[in-house]
C-alpha cells in the first residue's frame, strides 16, 4: 500500500551551469538599455548576393561584420550611455584618446575601431566593442572583467558615420555573427538572444563552476491511533507524539538540481538520541518511475556500499554513503525509529538530526552543528546549510528502556529545531514525494 508522506517545501534559487560555449548579455548597461536600438545586423548574404541577415532580413549593409547599436545620436552620445562585457574575460587590448565625433565613416585611429576594448573569454572568443567615446576606456589591458562590467561609453569614433556600439565576437579571429536564426547560424551566443530587432537580455550566464546543487526535504508516514478520542484517559495525541514502543517512518530525500553538474561522493550523517529513541533500520532509494518497481520506491545501490554501517539496528548516529547523483536524481532515505523511553515522562523532545556531511570538492561539514565549508557559497538551501531537524515528542511510561513493547505504530511530530540550530522550515503534512524520472545514474 501507498503511503502518503509530508514533503518539506522550501524556496530555492538555482542557477544555470557553464557550458562549452561562453554566452553573452546585452553589452549596454542596465540603466541605459532602453535607449539603444539595432542599426544594423552582420551581413550573412556572402556570394550569393543581396544584403541577409540572420533573420532573412535585411537590417545590414554590405560586407558588415558586427552588430551596431544606436543610442539616439549625439544626444544620446552626449548624455552618457555605459557599454559593459557581454561575459566575464580578459581584457586583451585597448585604443583611447580618438576623435569621436567622426561623420565620415573614415576617421583615424583603431585601425577603424576607432576607441575601441577586446575581451577574450574563456571558450576562446574574443568579443570587440568599438567606436567609444574618447577618454571613456575604463580598463586596461591584462584586467579581469566581470560580466556587465563597465568597459566605457558609446561614441562614434574610428571608422563611423554617428554614435554607435559595434559589437562583434571573434573565434580564432574570424568574426561569426551571435544570432541563430532562419537565415543564421545553428547556435545562439547569447544567454536570452530576444526578438528580431529587438535587443537580447541582460541576464548573465552563470560563471561560477558548475558545481552540484542540493536541496533537503524531510517527511513522515502518518501513523493512526492519535486522534484525541484514541485516549481516554484525556490525554491528547496528535501527529506530534509518539509513545512509548511505538515506531515512526522518516523519510528524508536528497535531491540533485537538475541544471548542475553530478554529486560526488555523497555522505550524510544521521543522529538520534540514545535516551528517547533506538534506530532501527534504514534504507535508500530511488525516486525511480513508479512502473520500474512494481509501485514502490527502488532501491538504490548505495544499500550495497560496504562502507555502509548494518542496515538492522545500525546504532544511535550513521554515516551513509549515497554514492553519486546525476543531475536530478533524487534520494529517499527511511529510517525507522522506536521510542525507548520508560521513565522520562511526558512530551520530552527528541531530535533527530539529519546534515550532509561531504560532496566532493563542493561541500564538508563534518558534525550538524559545524559550519559548512560551502564552496562558492553555492549551494543555496537554508542559508547555504544542508541540515534538518526533525523533533519527536515522546510520550508515557509503558514498556521497558531496554526490551520496547511491540505495540502497534503510533504518532509522532515532524518539527524544525530553535536556538542556533536550522532557520525555521516548514513541514507539510499529506502531500505526496513527488517522483519524477531522472537522466541515468552517476557512478563514483
Amino acid at each position: 500500500m501507498k503511503r502518503r508522506l509530508a514533503v518539506l517545501v522550501a524556496s530555492l534559487c538555482w542557477s544555470t551551469g557553464v557550458s562549452a560555449d561562453v554566452l553573452f548579455r546585452f553589452p549596454g548597461a542596465d540603466a541605459h538599455r532602453q535607449h539603444f536600438y539595432i542599426t544594423a545586423y552582420r551581413d550573412l548574404s556572402g556570394a550569393g548576393g543581396g544584403l541577409k541577415d540572420w533573420g532573412c532580413g535585411t537590417k545590414t549593409y554590405d560586407g558588415h561584420r558586427g552588430t551596431d547599436m544606436g543610442v539616439g545620436g549625439f544626444a544620446g552620445m552626449d548624455a552618457g550611455r555605459d557599454v559593459v562585457a557581454a561575459a566575464p574575460g580578459v581584457v586583451t587590448a585597448t585604443h583611447d584618446g580618438s576623435f569621436d565625433r567622426c561623420t565620415t565613416g573614415d576617421c583615424a585611429g583603431g585601425g577603424g575601431w576607432g576607441n575601441y576594448v577586446a575581451v577574450k573569454h574563456t571558450d576562446g572568443k574574443v568579443t570587440y566593442y568599438a567606436h567609444l567615446k574618447k577618454f571613456s576606456v575604463a580598463v586596461a589591458v591584462g584586467d579581469t572583467v566581470t560580466c556587465g562590467q563597465k568597459l566605457g561609453q558609446v561614441g562614434s569614433s574610428g571608422s563611423s558615420t554617428g554614435p554607435h556600439l559595434h559589437f562583434e565576437p571573434r573565434v580564432d579571429g574570424v568574426s561569426d555573427d551571435p544570432f541563430t536564426g532562419s537565415c543564421g547560424g545553428p547556435i545562439s551566443w547569447w544567454v536570452d538572444q530576444g526578438a528580431y530587432l529587438g535587443l537580447p537580455g541582460t541576464a548573465c550566464q552563470d560563471a561560477r563552476p558548475a558545481l552540484p546543487l542540493m536541496t533537503l526535504g524531510a517527511a513522515i508516514d502518518p501513523i493512526p491511533g492519535q486522534e484525541p478520542d484514541a485516549h481516554p484517559e484525556g490525554e491528547s495525541r496528535d501527529i506530534f507524539d509518539l509513545e512509548a514502543g511505538q515506531t515512526v517512518t522518516l523519510r528524508f530525500s536528497l535531491e540533485n538540481d537538475a541544471t548542475a553538474t553530478p554529486a560526488r561522493d555523497v555522505i550524510v550523517g544521521l543522529e538520534a538520541p540514545g535516551d528517547f529513541l533506538t534506530l532501527r533500520s534504514w534504507e535508500v532509494f530511488d525516486d525511480a518511475p513508479q512502473n520500474e518497481c512494481g509501485g514502490e520506491l527502488c532501491p538504490n545501490d548505495a544499500n550495497e556500499n560496504p562502507l555502509n554501517p548494518p542496515h538492522e539496528d545500525p546504532g544511535e548516529a550513521l554515516e551513509l554513503h549515497l554514492n553519486a547523483f546525476s543531475p536530478g536524481e533524487t534520494k529517499v532515505l527511511v529510517v525507522t525509529l522506536q521510542h525507548r523511553a520508560s521513565t522520562h515522562g511526558q512530551a520530552p523532545h527528541a531530535p533527530v538530526r539529519l546534515w550532509v556531511k561531504h560532496i566532493k570538492d563542493a561541500y564538508a561539514k563534518p558534525t550538524f552543528d559545524a559550519a559548512p565549508d560551502n564552496v562558492d557559497d553555492f549551494q543555496t538551501f537554508n542559508d547555504g546549510d544542508l541540515s534538518l531537524l526533525v523533533e519527536l515528542d515522546t510520550w508515557g511510561t509503558s514498556g521497558s528502556a531496554d526490551d520496547p513493547s511491540d505495540s502497534e505504530a503510533g504518532g509522532c511530530a515532524a518539527t524544525t529545531g530553535t536556538d542556533a540550530l536550522a532557520p525555521t522550515l516548514l513541514l507539510l503534512l499529506g502531500a505526496l514525494l513527488t517522483r519524477r524520472r531522472r537522466a541515468g545514474r552517476a557512478n563514483l
